[in-house]
């Protein structure tokens, strides 16, 4: 019996979206393996400096859709726990990354729901007056979701190490305490959100401009 062409268009889109999530799931473990004991770790608070493996993370997004782009992330955040030395890295890690996957798929979806865009969420994204935009909102949300973390964090599990905090590692060894974590976690999720949003747009839509639209690229 001949199935359907819906179902089977759905079929291959899944698989695809897969596909394409298990190659840079695979891809991040093995940047994590080598990677995770080399990364520059600020004092007293074991967060790396600068961290690539979200930017694997946000290429998938960007370039396969929500689906990989979510998988990915869900995925490469438990694998981490092999690599990482905190022990709760990787749950900061997959809660920094989500902000900036949930902000433009949420947009895209209000947008075409309301009739006010057709297309798939990377052409929904390509634009910088929708990128932008959606990866502020996405910063703003990292930073207030990640300054809650660090602060459950610091009253429970590391409220021992709360003394030693300090941004001594920029020179201003007097800041100190709760006025350093919040710091050290708004500059470090600042930096990352740069890193994670510039090089997977260029790598992304470089693609794009390349290849063009295909059946690969997709909602």
């Amino acid at each position: 019996m001949t199935q359907p062409p819906s179902r089977a268009l759905f079929n291959r889109t899944h698989s695809l979206d897969i596909a394409a999530a298990a190659i840079f799931i695979a891809l991040s473990a093995i940047l994590s393996a080598y990677l995770t004991p080399l990364l520059p770790r600020v004092p007293s608070f074991g967060i790396a400096i600068i961290d690539p493996i979200s930017t694997i993370w946000m290429i998938c997004f960007l370039v396969f859709g929500w689906r990989s782009g979510f998988l990915t992330l869900a995925v490469g955040s438990l694998l981490l726990f092999f690599f990482d030395p905190t022990g709760i890295g990787p749950i900061f890690k997959f809660l920094a990354t989500l902000p900036l996957m949930v902000v433009p798929f949420l947009w895209y979806e209000a947008s075409r729901r309301k009739g006010r865009f057709e297309g798939s969420l990377q052409q929904w994204c390509m634009p910088m007056k929708h990128f932008v935009p959606s990866m502020v909102i996405g910063w703003l949300g990292r930073v207030a979701l990640m300054i809650l973390c660090n602060v459950v964090v610091f009253l429970t599990l590391y409220a021992g190490f709360l003394k030693y905090a300090t941004l001594a590692l920029i020179g201003l060894p007097d800041v100190t305490g709760w006025e350093a974590v919040i710091w050290v976690t708004v500059l470090i999720n600042t930096w990352q959100t740069i890193v994670d949003t510039v090089f997977p747009y260029v790598i992304a839509f470089k693609i794009v401009e390349k290849y063009g639209q295909s059946g690969a690229l997709h909602t």
